[in-house]
């Protein structure tokens, strides 16, 4: 687990958590400028409230197969994030998870229907991270 504002306005540059982390709470990097790349190992269930917000500089994420929830604002206000690859086993998603202009990549109805219904462009296909 990464504890609620752990990092949060740190000049951090690239994150990889590690397989046995399992949840990012609130705000954990919330406003780290220099953040430019988050990976994420496969165990991630969760990406809660928060929790890349204003992170400007981040432009790649690599979200795990395991992860199941975002929730409300995980990536707002990463201007420079312009894709984001949605596993397919997310089936929850909160409000405003990234800027408009963040285009995601969903390959089940779930991801596609979130995306279409809160105004997100998306292609609905499988695109690799990597």
């Amino acid at each position: 687990r990464v504890s609620e504002k752990a990092f949060e306005n740190s000049n951090i540059e690239e994150i990889i958590i590690p397989e046995n982390y399992t949840v990012i709470e609130s705000a954990a990097f919330r406003g780290s400028k220099n953040l430019k790349k988050a990976v994420f190992e496969n165990s991630m269930a969760a990406v809660y409230n928060d929790t890349f917000r204003n992170c400007t500089s981040l432009n790649e994420v690599i979200l795990p197969e395991t992860l199941r929830i975002i929730n409300d604002n995980a990536f707002l206000g990463c201007a420079a994030l312009k894709e984001i690859v949605i596993p397919n086993n997310v089936m929850r998603f909160g409000k405003n998870i990234a800027d408009k202009n963040c285009i995601l990549y969903v390959s089940t109805e779930t991801a596609a229907n979130y995306a279409e219904q809160n105004g997100y462009e998306y292609v609905y296909a499988v695109k690799s991270a990597e």
